[in-house]
């Protein structure tokens, strides 16, 4: 193979990789359909600064390596992740409504200002120069059901079909 197909190949394979959706700007780079949220790198820098903290909701005790994503809808999305002490910090943010997702596996994933699972969190509006601090995102532990299944003379029940569900 030539080094000209094999350069043809290449582009072919980098150019399905990127998608349907994705269309070609100037130079030929492929970029993001609208509606998907800038990369960091790319996104218009501000001064805000958001700061905070992810707890445990049951013990109160700081969650290290907790993922958790700012972001506003359709134009930037930023992620950082906790320190040993449970906190977090986004600077170089611009103005605009920010939404705060924390998330860690054996947690329930919230956003900031959300009580339940079943609720929406409260958005945080900020302006250029602002710095929020003192934030507090607490994760509720999650939950497991376990269990066996049998039948009326005590025998175990192979392949049974079991659902969870949440009363009312």
């Amino acid at each position: 193979m030539t080094i000209h197909r094999l350069v043809l190949v290449i582009a072919a394979v980098l150019l399905l990789s990127a998608g349907p959706s994705a269309q070609r700007g100037r130079g030929g780079q492929v970029t993001p359909p609208r509606g998907v949220g800038i990369p960091a790198e790319n996104a218009p820098r501000g001064t805000a600064v958001i700061r905070g903290v992810v707890l445990a909701a049951d013990t109160g005790t700081p969650i290290r390596r907790a993922q958790v994503r700012a972001t506003v809808p359709g134009v930037e999305s930023r992620l950082a992740t906790t320190d040993p002490q449970g906190r977090f910090e986004f600077k170089e943010l611009a103005a605009g409504r920010y939404t705060l997702n924390a998330s860690k596996g054996g947690f329930v994933a919230l956003q900031y200002g959300q009580r339940r699972p079943s609720e929406s969190g409260t958005p945080l509006e900020i302006s250029d120069g602002q710095v929020m601090d003192k934030l507090v995102i607490a994760l509720p532990r999650g939950s497991v059901i376990s269990g066996r299944v049998f039948d009326e003379f005590g025998e175990p029940v192979a392949n049974a079909v079991v659902s969870g569900m949440r009363y009312g």
